[in-house]
């Protein structure tokens, strides 16, 4: 921001905040006018119903003497017009009545003085006066009549004497007067204020900016209000009072404005064009503005000076910026490519391992519970074989999501006692129906003093020898194929072992051999469309090897066959304080336990199904979270099996609500991934949603009765 602008918005918020003050007093100003207002009000209300009362007292004070006249009483009891045109009739005048009403005591009308005795009506019927006058003393009520008001007064006629007053009542005098203009004008001689009488549904007036408007309700028989007396009051000295102050404002406003705009000019001329001057200067690089500042104070043309100089060294530093700067912008581009490329080979993975291994669940379950089944000779060999190429097919899979783990450092060995020969001899076991197929010999040869139980990865040793073993039976048209272990040496609770697997196939050329553990690498394009293969096994092999801290090499010669040798460390198993768990504990940990499977699609439901109830537990199936949620909601499971990617709600989601139910117990039921997406990445996603483990696609029976001996204490001691 400019100085200038700074200088500006400074005296703005100066500005702003008198203004505001100002405001504020005139608020509180405004408030206390408003107070006045409404204690003027609240007096003009008082008065104009004072006055009212008093004029009401004139037909009061009539009823009143006249209901105990006892001559009232003869008159009642002996009507005589006589009397009446002597004594009732003057009385219209002298007590502001417009008509005399007389009852005698059965209810019967038997006299009526009035200005108009054709138009007058009978205000309520004889029954309904009773009622009224019965317990109370003076009645007041009004009544609408031709769109006009009428205020009456009544009492019942009695003796004067108290002790006749006991008796009951002789009569009824009733007197009634027109609330009309006269009757305003009179009010209005008596307030100073405009005074109108109107009917409930005629709409009132508005107050003006200096007037206030109050209102006497008139109500009937009943107490139901039916019209009022309405006052309009001048009071001109509030108006005032809020004009003085709106100009008062107004003023304030404007010299503020006029001030702001002097002191912008000044300190405009003063400080900030010299600045600015500076500011364009340093921004343009260019010292010959800075002569603009001659003749201005000395403070300004010493820093013009100091200035100058700073330009010229500022000039000769930025060549070797800008250089450092473009090897740099080379150096994050670089580094964005290759960050780029392995978020895209992470992304290819996730989705190939994700489609590929949706199918696969289906193929491989389904052959595990199909060989399970009675079948003959042709048709187990035909299982057998769907089971085998589907293996080959995860081996696959496997190979290039370990070698991603292993790029990313993700790549752990689990740690457990195992027998050693016993892994040796189910490696090879899959091979060896091929190996009498292509007539070739596969041969294990293990030294005396080999250890029979290590301390290690039984899935990495098998998988090292799998990935040397297939190759060597690859390259191999004739003869035989032999795998050697033995014991280099024992010692500080470490075995060290040697092995090596040799072939009599094609063997390899000295430059194959020197790219042969490079990733993807093979012999030649050929080898691929010969053999098969991705070309990452023996990489995979490579590091897995390195992992067990030993070395691999290789020694081939083309036509004389090749020979693989490895070395390898494992822990003893007398310094391990765990022992191998077996299946038999799992398998008592799964009977009978409630299981819901989640998952979208048919195949996979019904293997995931078929291979729980052959452990004997109980299943119940969902297509998707939502129904999960609700089973969940319902019913009481001991496991949930969770499919990631579901229509109308996914697993994360699924996952997290059910964590979210309120029933302890439920909120508890361990929830297990069961998803085709097999990166750590993925499985940290699962956990973080708040499952508990997590199993990859193709689902197996050994994983599965590893997590009912995890949760259920299924393994044995």
């Amino acid at each position: 921001m400019r100085v200038r602008t700074k200088l500006l918005f400074a005296f703005a918020l100066l500005f702003a905040g008198i203004v505001i003050l100002r405001g504020i007093s005139f608020h509180l100003e405004n408030r206390r006018v408003d107070e006045i207002l409404a204690r003027s009000q609240a007096e003009k209300r008082h008065l104009a119903e004072t006055l009212i009362a008093k004029e009401d007292e004139q037909l009061a004070t009539f009823v009143a003497d006249y209901s105990l006249w006892d001559e009232m009483v003869a008159f009642v009891a002996e009507p005589s017009a006589d009397w009446a045109r002597t004594n009732l009739s003057p009385a219209l005048a002298t007590f502001g009545a417009d008509e005399i009403r007389v009852y005698d005591a059965e209810d019967r009308p038997i006299h009526l003085t009035a200005e108009n005795p054709e138009q007058a009506q009978a205000p309520l019927s004889a029954q309904e006066l009773r009622q009224l006058f019965l317990g109370q003393n003076f009645p007041r009520f009004h009544l609408i009549r031709d769109d006009d008001i009428w205020e009456y007064r009544g009492a019942p006629i009695q003796p004067s004497s108290d002790d006749a007053r006991q008796t009951a009542a002789r009569g009824y005098l009733v007197a009634g007067r027109l609330l009309d203009r006269q009757y305003a004008s009179t009010l209005s001689a008596l307030t100073g204020a405009s005074v109108r009488v109107h009917v409930g549904n005629d709409p009132l007036r508005e107050p003006t900016s200096t007037s206030c408007i109050v209102e006497v309700p008139l109500a009937d028989a009943r107490g139901i209000a039916i019209g009022e007396v309405e006052f309009e009051f001048n009071l001109p000295y509030i108006h005032f009072s809020r004009a003085i102050r709106n100009q008062e404002i107004l003023v304030t406003i404007l010299g503020m404005v006029i001030i702001l705009l002097l002191v912008a000019q000044i300190s405009h001329r003063s400080i900030t064009e010299p600045l600015e001057i500076i500011a364009s200067a340093l921004k343009r690089g260019d010292t010959a503005s800075l002569s603009r500042l001659t003749g201005r104070a000395s403070e300004y043309q010493l820093i013009a000076g100091r200035l100058a100089e700073f330009l010229h060294q500022k000039r000769f530093l930025e060549d070797e910026i800008e250089m450092r700067e473009r090897a740099e912008r080379a150096l994050v581009a670089a580094r964005a490519d290759a960050e780029r490329a392995n978020e895209a080979k992470s992304a290819f993975l996730a989705n190939m391992s994700h489609e590929i291994r949706t199918p696969m669940n289906g193929v491989i379950g389904m052959t595990d519970l199909l060989l399970d089944t009675r079948m003959d000779d042709y048709q187990r060999d035909c299982v057998e074989t769907i089971q085998s190429s589907g293996q080959v097919l995860l081996g696959v899979i496997n190979d290039i999501l370990d070698f991603s783990k292993i790029e990313a450092g993700e790549m752990t060995l689990e740690r457990i006692v195992f027998d050693l020969t016993g892994v040796l001899e189910d490696s090879l076991a899959p091979f060896r129906p091929q190996c009498r197929d292509k007539g070739i010999e596969l041969e294990l040869d293990t030294s005396l003093d080999l250890p029979r139980q290590v301390v290690g990865d039984p899935v990495r040793v098998r998988q090292i020898v799998t990935n040397l073993v297939a190759n060597a039976i690859k390259f191999t048209r004739e003869g035989r194929v032999r795998v050697t272990f033995g014991l280099l040496s024992s010692k500080d609770c470490v075995y060290r072992l040697h092995a090596s697997v040799t072939d009599t196939g094609i063997g390899m050329s000295a430059e194959t051999r020197g790219r042969l553990f490079r990733p993807f690498a093979q012999a030649d394009s050929s080898t691929t469309r010969c053999y098969g293969g991705t070309g990452l096994g023996l990489s995979i092999t490579r590091r897995l090897v390195e992992l067990m801290n030993g070395a691999i090499g290789v020694e081939s010669s083309e036509g004389q066959g090749s020979c693989f040798h490895f070395s390898l460390e494992f822990g003893t198993p007398e310094c391990h304080e765990r022992s191998r768990p077996t299946n038999s504990g799992a398998i008592r940990a799964a009977k009978a336990r409630r299981v819901l499977v989640v998952e979208d699609n048919d195949v996979n439901r019904c293997v995931a199904s078929g291979l729980l109830k052959q452990m004997g537990c109980i299943v119940e199936v969902a297509e998707n979270g939502r129904e999960a949620l609700r089973k969940v909601r319902q019913d009481d499971f001991d496991l949930v099996l969770m499919d990631i990617q579901m229509p109308e709600l996914d697993g994360y989601e699924a996952t997290r609500l059910i964590r979210e139910l309120d029933v302890e117990a439920k909120s508890q039921v361990p929830i297990i991934a069961l998803t085709a997406n097999a990166l750590v990445s993925d499985r940290e996603d699962c956990l973080a949603a708040g499952m508990d483990d997590f199993l990859s696609k193709p689902m197996l029976r050994s994983e599965l009765l590893r997590v009912f001996g995890r949760f259920f204490g299924g393994e044995d001691g």
